[in-house]
């Protein structure tokens, strides 16, 4: 995965998304689900940069359904905010709110205020864009209060 990571951080994005291809295809064989899991989310967020967009929410719902399958709130979480980042750049926003709320929802029940400043950010943004000022200053207001 270091190798993955490394592509990413130099902007290959392509050579990134063909090894962590490689680790899922490994990780599947292995059955190591929390790291097909990870690889498959970190490749939705290459897919994303990349502007191939059906990939990366295919790539996050497959995290999601996996992290759900073991059970793991936080992977599901930031599976959730991922896909909503995605739909938010490609103009759907009232799905991409769902799915902020749903993770914003998990972030208060695992405690993770990381995964919820993402989440108020990424509503705060939507409600912009949609011209809903009032809705998106309760969520920038609520993102200071955490930070």
């Amino acid at each position: 995965m270091r190798l993955c990571y490394a592509c990413a951080a130099q902007g290959q994005l392509q050579q990134a998304v063909g090894h962590y291809q490689q680790v899922v295809a490994i990780a599947q064989s292995q059955t190591y689900r929390d790291i097909e899991a990870e690889a498959l989310a970190n490749m939705g967020s290459a897919y994303r940069a990349i502007g191939q967009h059906k990939q990366s929410i295919d790539c996050h719902q497959q995290s999601l359904e996996i992290s759900h399958t073991l059970q793991d709130k936080r992977g599901e979480g930031y599976s959730l905010k991922d896909i909503g980042n995605v739909l938010f750049l490609t103009g759907r926003y009232d799905e991409a709110i769902a799915q902020y709320q749903q993770s914003d929802a998990i972030a208060q029940v695992i405690e993770d205020p990381q995964l919820k400043i993402e989440c108020l950010q990424g509503l705060g943004s939507d409600y912009t864009v949609q011209r809903e000022f009032t809705q998106a200053m309760v969520c920038f207001e609520s993102v200071q209060s955490l930070a």
